[in-house]
């Protein structure tokens, strides 16, 4: 099942990717697979919540442990629901009540943080101003703004181990309830770039 593959989606909600999973190879009940060019996609539908991704966990990392890449679509990782360390073990948290900051390092530039708004993302690019802010909250900003795409920093991670390599890439991303199956591969092909 996890043989061979280059992207791994996780994806807290199957409505968030209706339209591609009506066209990928479903292998389990929150498994599919899906070739875009000479692409080889894995999509791991988490489910809601910190327990959900708990439960899940020995099956994402033994997928990410095949995959050269892993990216965060929709809200699974969200910092408020659980902290994003539970799944790829890096950095340490700081702070608390929906404000937490993950660092790579204690000295690192960058940073890794969920906002509820604009305004606070505005905030934080001048505490931290050579920092690269990662929104973790963008289906709430998108609807606070009233587009449905984004530029936004994400974390890819090129390698899965104890100590991975992190890659702030930066990404446009469509945030509808349902993606349809050309922005999406756009999505995949421009993750690809960098």
């Amino acid at each position: 099942m996890t043989q061979g593959y280059d992207l791994l989606l996780l994806v807290a909600d199957r409505r968030e990717l209706y339209h591609l999973l009506k066209e990928s190879k479903q292998e389990s009940d929150r498994f599919y697979k899906l070739e875009r060019g000479n692409k080889k996609v894995a999509i791991f539908i988490t489910g809601v919540g910190k327990n959900a991704i708990k439960r899940s966990q020995k099956k994402i990392i033994a997928i990410a442990n095949d995959a050269t890449r892993i990216i965060n679509v929709g809200n699974t990782g969200s910092l408020k629901n659980h902290k994003f360390g539970d799944i790829i073990q890096v950095g340490q948290v700081i702070g608390s009540n929906g404000k937490e900051i993950i660092t790579l390092n204690k000295t690192t530039d960058n940073v890794l943080v969920t906002v509820n708004s604009i305004q606070d993302k505005r905030k934080l690019i001048k505490q931290y101003p050579t920092a690269d802010i990662v929104d973790m909250e963008l289906f709430y900003i998108s609807k606070q703004v009233d587009i449905d795409k984004l530029y936004s920093y994400k974390i890819v991670l090129d390698t899965f181990n104890t100590n991975p390599k992190i890659i702030l890439t930066k990404l446009i991303l469509p945030f509808l309830i349902r993606i349809n199956s050309k922005k999406l591969s756009n999505f995949i092909k421009t993750a690809y770039l960098y």
